[in-house]
C-alpha cells in the first residue's frame, strides 16, 4: 500500500523530503511540506492576539502544570461538547495540525476541548500529529494518554469510524485529507469562507475536493434535517459583495464520496472577547454521508 505521509520531528530535526522506496512510502509534494512547516513556524513561534502568547510565559511549566491548566480550560469550555453528539458513532479521534500546546495558549485551549470530546464521546483511541511538537509536547500528550504520530498517514484509517479534529489546518493538507482519506465526521475549518478569498476557477482547479464539500454546505436541499442538530444559516445580506463573480470555465463535476451533511458553525469561536475565541475561530461540525 502506498501511504503519502508527512514526517514530524518530535524526534527528527528536519522534515524529510523526497521518496522512501524502503517503506513504500511517498512523501507529499514540497509545495504541502513547506505548508506546514510555516503554518507550523506561525504555531511555533506564536502568533498575533492573546489566544498564542505563552512562550515566553510557560517556558519553566512541568508536564503536571499543563494538565491543571488544561483542567481549567475545561471547565471553561464544557457547556460546547453538546454540538458533537452527532459524532456519537466514532471509535478514534485524530487530531492533526494542532500546534504546539506547551508553546501556545490557542493549542492548549485546542488541546482542552479534544479532551471534552473524548469523554463526551466516549473515545479511547485517540491520537495527534503536528510538525511543531515539541519533546514536552510529546511528554504532556503520553500523560494524557495520547498516541503521537511520527507521520501523517493519509489513508491509515480503513474502516475505523473516526473524527477528524483539525482546527485552522493548512488549507492544502485538508485537501489532500478530503482526496485520500474520504472522512466522514471533521472538526476542521468553515470551508465556505475559502469561496470568499478565491476565484471560483482557481479554488477548482486547486482544491476541488474543498469546493465540492462547500458545495454541499451552500445548498440547503443537500444538509440533512436538523435531528436535534443546530443549523446556523447564513446571512445573506452582509456578503453579497464580497462574493466572487460567477465562474465561467467549463462545468465542474460535484460528484464525490460523500451525497449529504450535516453541518453546524461552531459558536465557541464566535466570542473573540473570550480569550479562547481566536483558538476555535471558523471553526466547524461536518458528518458527511
Amino acid at each position: 500500500m502506498v501511504h503519502a505521509v508527512i514526517s514530524s520531528p518530535a524526534k527528527k530535526k528536519k522534515i524529510r523530503r523526497g521518496i522512501s522506496q524502503e517503506n513504500g512510502q511517498i512523501e507529499v509534494e514540497v509545495s504541502l511540506v513547506m505548508e506546514w512547516e510555516v503554518q507550523g513556524s506561525k504555531r511555533g513561534k506564536g502568533v498575533k492576539g492573546v489566544a498564542n502568547s505563552m512562550r515566553s510565559q510557560v517556558v519553566e511549566k512541568s508536564v503536571d502544570d499543563f494538565v491543571k491548566v488544561l483542567e481549567k480550560f475545561r471547565r471553561q469550555l464544557g457547556a460546547f461538547k453538546d454540538n458533537i453528539v452527532v459524532f456519537d458513532s466514532a471509535k478514534k479521534l485524530r487530531c492533526v495540525g494542532l500546534g504546539s500546546p506547551t508553546n501556545s495558549t490557542a493549542a492548549l485551549y485546542q488541546l482542552a476541548f479534544l479532551l471534552e470530546i473524548k469523554d463526551y464521546l466516549d473515545i479511547e483511541i485517540v491520537s495527534a500529529f503536528d510538525p511543531v511538537f515539541e519533546p514536552k509536547d510529546v511528554d504532556l500528550f503520553a500523560k494524557l494518554s495520547i498516541e503521537v504520530e511520527e507521520t501523517y498517514e493519509f489513508d491509515k484509517e480503513g474502516n475505523t469510524p473516526t473524527v477528524y479534529y483539525m482546527p485552522h489546518l493548512p488549507v492544502g493538507i485538508l485537501e489532500r485529507t478530503l482526496e485520500t482519506v474520504k472522512p466522514r465526521m471533521l472538526l476542521t475549518n468553515d470551508v465556505t469562507l475559502y469561496t470568499l478569498k478565491m476565484k471560483n476557477a482557481e479554488m477548482k482547479e486547486k482544491y476541488p475536493n474543498i469546493t465540492r464539500l462547500s458545495n454541499l454546505v451552500k445548498d440547503p436541499s443537500l444538509v440533512l434535517p436538523d435531528d436535534g442538530f443546530i443549523i446556523k444559516k447564513k446571512k445573506t445580506n452582509k456578503f453579497n459583495l464580497s462574493l466572487p463573480p460567477p465562474d465561467s470555465s467549463e462545468p465542474f463535476d460535484y460528484s464525490w464520496y460523500a451525497e449529504k451533511l450535516h453541518f453546524n458553525r461552531l459558536l465557541i469561536g464566535q466570542d473573540l472577547s473570550q480569550q479562547w475565541g481566536a483558538a476555535f475561530s471558523d471553526l466547524a461540525i461536518y458528518k458527511l454521508t
